[in-house]
């Protein structure tokens, strides 16, 4: 599904799939790459990421947003158990277009 996430966003994001904590860096990396070209580097926070690895990431995306301003956005899709693919999709898409926000964290549960 993340992979699916990332080639739908091809030209209008950086994606970086997060499986650990780790991924922040992976983030800074990509951030540095593409600072030239400006847009969005969107961290996908997936399900099976452990609970203090998961706090770490989300942590950490407003600084990383405040250093890579005004140059690039940071955001995050924070993935739940069970989560549907059109609702990552969309959440994806929703912050490609929000040009005007950054270090935002979007939480994406499962449908009831």
């Amino acid at each position: 599904m993340t992979q699916a996430v990332a080639a739908a966003l091809a030209g209008q994001a950086r994606v970086v799939i997060a499986a650990d904590a780790a991924a922040l860096v992976d983030l800074r990396h990509t951030i540095s790459d593409s600072r030239a070209d400006g847009g969005l580097s969107l961290l996908i926070i997936a399900e099976t990421v452990p609970t203090l690895d998961r706090a770490l990431l989300i942590a950490g995306i407003g600084p990383i947003a405040i250093d890579a301003a005004p140059a690039m956005r940071v955001a995050a899709l924070d993935l739940a158990d069970g989560v549907c693919a059109d609702d990552v999709l969309a959440a994806a898409r929703f912050l490609a277009a929000a040009t005007s926000s950054t270090g935002q964290v979007l939480r994406i549960g499962a449908r009831d």
